[in-house]
């Protein structure tokens, strides 16, 4: 049976230190009847004016046919481009060698290229046979790279003089794999980029899709992982939770026993997460919210108020009322009109929902004329986050985007900084109910899912 060998041209091809590269090892070993050779534009660039991998596989071979195979492909990462050439480089060769073994270079080229054809073979009823080239050894008399520049230096001469894999018992360095197993090892890595970037969803459907590369208890505990971390992303928190409960791992993805403090808590991490994914607009409106329950907490657990001290539910919306709030804190009513007139908010109104800048100004008046409390770094940040409500109003009522210049503008540092004078803020208020590891538990549900698959 002949063989026909398919490979990327890489650039560890074909001259990879003083070894084969990829591409010329297979072709030693194996001595294909015919290579197609598939070149990018830059490798194709090379080949058309040197000729050094078609010489390269004669000067091993003299009798393998290159077919070269010249695409004008210059981003090598583009995984669509390359699965709808592969479909028709298969096709071709299945046509012109109906009996033939094909093997195939798992090694050269970029993982993009790589990964297409692993996921097309394994669907392809056609003989394959998957061969990876390990990295040779280090000599100790050697330098690790040889300089070879096509321009300058002979293919003949490298062949002849300089390469360890022509002397006599120099081992093969071909490896073959299993393609499930090569394929298995491709979606797992599909999987890792899309967690590494919280997108839960894509890697759900993705491991549902090729579930029936995993085995069962693996597969499930994966599954459901990722079921857990896309709700609980959503903010979805009872159903999170049920499947952290159910896979007995509630502890470790739930280390806050407050459930006050959790919910402040799981907010923050949203909102962050959204911060890293560059969505800047969904991470100011998601300040103003959390500045609220922050304020909110800060009066009833800190100070000790009752909201409904100083409030009136009206249709299950708390609204201030003056005279609640007069009763309970005297002078509060002129404190307020004066603190508004300073940020140029005209007076205080009344019969209004509890916000942020409100809240913030009855912490105020409490520091101020009740008991101070001892959060000296806390207040003069809180008071920093109302400037970016004005990015918030902006962005919830025009087509304006957010970006890290407009915050920086009426913040005065990035984004990044933001959030963690936030965790600051948490950590100091919420001393003792809160554990720093919950900071970093998202990468720890990435890290749960890997050793599952």
């Amino acid at each position: 049976m002949e063989r026909i060998l398919f490979s990327f041209v890489g650039m560890t091809d074909p001259i990879k230190g003083y070894h084969d590269g990829p591409l010329i090892h297979i072709v030693r070993h194996y001595r294909p009847q015919k290579v197609y050779a598939y070149f990018s534009k830059e490798t194709g660039d090379i080949e058309r004016e040197f000729g050094i991998y078609s010489k390269a596989v004669h000067l091993v071979d003299p009798d393998c046919i290159v077919e070269s195979l010249f695409y004008d492909v210059v981003d090598v990462s583009d995984f669509d481009i390359f699965s709808k050439h592969i479909v028709d480089i298969f096709r071709l060769i299945e046509k012109e060698n109906p009996l033939s073994e094909i093997l195939v270079n798992m090694t050269s080229g970029t993982l993009q290229m790589i990964s297409s054809t692993c996921l097309l073979v394994s669907h392809l009823n056609m003989k394959f046979r998957l061969i990876q080239v390990k990295t040779p050894e280090k000599s100790a008399n050697r330098d690790k790279h040889l300089h070879f520049d096509p321009k300058v230096d002979p293919i003949e001469d490298y062949y002849e003089g300089e390469n360890l894999d022509v002397l006599e018992g120099s081992p093969s360095r071909c490896h073959e794999l299993q393609i499930l197993s090569y394929k298995k090892t491709v979606i797992k890595s599909q999987i890792e980029s899309l967690i590494k970037g919280y997108d839960y969803d894509a890697a759900e459907k993705y491991l549902i899709k090729n579930s029936n590369l995993f085995e069962a208890e693996n597969y499930e505990k994966a599954i459901s992982l990722l079921k857990h971390a896309r709700l609980r992303i959503n903010f979805e928190c009872k159903e999170a939770e049920k499947i952290a409960q159910k896979l007995n791992l509630k502890k470790a993805l739930y280390p806050i026993d407050d459930i006050k403090v959790k919910m402040i808590v799981e907010y923050y991490l949203i909102m962050n997460l959204q911060r890293q994914k560059k969505d800047m607009s969904s991470f100011v409106l998601k300040l103003s919210p959390l500045s609220d329950e922050i304020a909110r907490y800060i009066l009833i657990e800190k100070f000790g108020i009752n909201i409904s001290q100083i409030a009136i539910k009206k249709k299950d919306i708390y609204k201030f009322d003056q005279q609640r709030s007069e009763n309970e804190l005297p002078g509060i009513s002129a404190y307020l009109d004066e603190k508004f007139k300073e940020m140029n908010l005209g007076v205080f109104l009344w019969d209004r929902p509890l916000n942020f800048a409100s809240m913030i100004s009855f912490v105020e008046y409490l520091q101020t004329y009740k008991k101070p409390l001892n959060h000296p770094e806390v207040f003069p940040e809180l008071k920093k986050w109302q400037n970016i409500s004005k990015i918030r109003n902006m962005t919830a009522h025009t087509l304006t985007e957010t970006s890290e210049h407009s915050i920086a503008t009426v913040y005065g540092d990035n984004s990044k900084k933001l959030c963690s004078r936030i965790e600051f803020v948490l950590k100091d208020i919420f001393k003792g109910k809160l554990k720093e590891e919950i900071f970093a538990i998202y990468d720890k549900i990435n890290e749960m899912i890997l050793e599952a698959l």
